[in-house]
């Protein structure tokens, strides 16, 4: 009798709960429970739940859409377009949704690993020390914190745990670019129409796209501007290129049309550090000719009123330098009084009012009260004491580290395009840090795409294969 060995089929991993066909049904119910609630609930919000419904489903197959999503809401805020959803917190319930969907797509598929980096102890404890400042002001601050921490908190956990390969990095970058493409036109629209901040002093209306104020749009321009620089000096197709220099175009003037100081400040460090890394890395003539161009047509279509603006750099009696004198030596007393703890986080407004007035710095130029410290590390140190500036600046360098390591790795390899999209992230880490000494940018949406996608990209560096 022949023995026949028997050979155990090899061992495939499959979900903790196979049930596709429960999965289908609850979808059904509930599309008919939502189709049934416009009978009973306003119709936007019926809307809303279907549209939540719809994103639940696309993100529980593929977590990686919730980012593509996520950075749709931040940028076009839902809420300026149906004031009937402010009351709905979307960018908190939405979050709050993500990490449910997330965990559950763990739960099922197991197929998470939390990527280990600093930066995940540095951003939870700058979160936990900004809780702590807040105590004090719990009452009437604790809303603006949730919804900051928790933004903030997803975003960087998504992007440096979703993006894992070299595709989705680069359609990442190219996503970012063109929402601030969309952004422009939106500018346009309000620069043609005279839409935006009316400044008596200068005879403009300065747009500010759908940012909170022009400084704001300006910077998130210039930020994303060293992305297209890299794109266009990563490919080599003509149509790609000739569609990048209208982009790059596009960006510069959009930043011009908001009269921004900070915003020129930051055209300038862009250009200057775009070129200047791959004027002695690639054909000079070339390069040269390129910027010389680019710079003198911006330079030819801006208009006079926004030179006069940008004169003023060096006046130390115009009223918005002088409010930002203010505001530093306020924030600076407010670190020194309360090293520790600081003022609290957000408080800085509240406190500044009372601060500035014992100080008599409140003066009749004044004709809009500052509300910050207009630097981004002293108002930090004011609000959350030094531990929370140290926590800052850890994420910094440590963004830094990440982008210069990836970097060379991508060089040694021979791979262009992540080789130039990490140096533009470097760049743009450096126009933020800049800027962040003249106006108080800690809230700035892609100061928070960064600092994970610097995690991501050691990450993909790290992969001998390139791309898996």
């Amino acid at each position: 009798m022949v023995e026949r060995n028997y050979i155990e089929p090899p061992y495939e991993e499959r979900p903790i709960i196979e049930f596709p066909a429960i999965i289908i049904m609850g979808i059904i119910f509930l599309s008919f429970c939502l189709a049934l609630s416009v009978l009973f609930l306003p119709w936007y919000v019926s809307l809303v739940l279907f549209i939540g419904l719809c994103l639940g489903v696309a993100i529980f197959f593929n977590p990686y859409i919730s980012i593509f999503i996520f950075l749709i809401g931040a940028f076009f805020h839902p809420t300026q377009w149906f004031p009937q959803l402010q009351a709905i917190h979307l960018v908190r319930y939405f979050a709050i949704g993500v990490l449910f969907i997330w965990g559950f797509h763990i739960i099922v598929y197991r197929d998470f690993k939390l990527v280990k980096a600093p930066q995940n102890f540095f951003i939870v404890i700058f979160m936990g020390l900004a809780f702590i400042s807040i105590l004090k002001n719990f009452d009437y601050i604790s809303t603006y914190f949730f919804e900051f921490s928790i933004r903030s908190t997803v975003l960087y956990f998504i992007i440096s745990n979703l993006v894992k390969s070299k595709t989705q990095v680069i359609g990442l970058i190219w996503f970012l670019v063109i929402i601030n493409v969309i952004l422009c036109f939106i500018g346009f629209y309000q620069y043609a129409h005279g839409i935006g901040e009316v400044y008596p002093e200068l005879g403009v209306v300065r747009i500010k796209g759908l940012a909170v104020e022009s400084n704001v749009f300006a910077l998130d321009l210039t930020i994303a501007l060293p992305l297209a620089f890299g794109l266009f000096f990563a490919y080599r197709h003509l149509f790609l290129k000739t569609l990048l220099i209208l982009i790059i175009f596009l960006l510069s003037l959009t930043t011009i049309f908001t009269f921004s100081r900070a915003g020129f400040l930051g055209l300038i460090i862009v250009f200057v550090l775009s070129f200047w890394f791959r004027f002695f890395k690639r054909k000079k003539f070339q390069t040269l000719l390129i910027g010389t161009i680019l710079i003198l047509v911006v330079a030819l279509i801006t208009p006079a009123k926004y030179w006069e603006r940008v004169r003023s750099i060096a006046d130390i009696s115009d009223p918005s330098i002088e409010r930002r004198l203010v505001g530093w030596k306020s924030g600076w007393e407010m670190m020194i009084a309360h090293p520790i703890r600081g003022v609290g986080f957000g408080v800085f407004r509240y406190a500044f009012m009372e601060h500035a007035m014992e100080k008599g710095r409140i003066g009749e130029r004044f004709y809009r009260v500052p509300t910050d410290a207009h630097n981004v590390y002293l108002q930090t140190a004011g609000e959350m004491g030094l531990p929370g500036l140290t926590f800052l600046l850890l994420l910094i360098i440590w963004t830094f580290k990440d982008l210069i390591k990836s970097r060379r790795i991508f060089v040694g390899r021979d791979d262009l395009l992540m080789t130039e999209l990490s140096l533009s992230l470097e760049i743009s880490m450096v126009s933020y840090l800049i800027a962040g000494m003249f106006l108080s940018l800690l809230y700035l949406k892609i100061f928070w795409i960064i600092i994970p996608m610097a995690v991501a990209f050691k990450q993909i560096s790290l992969i001998e294969d390139g791309d898996k």
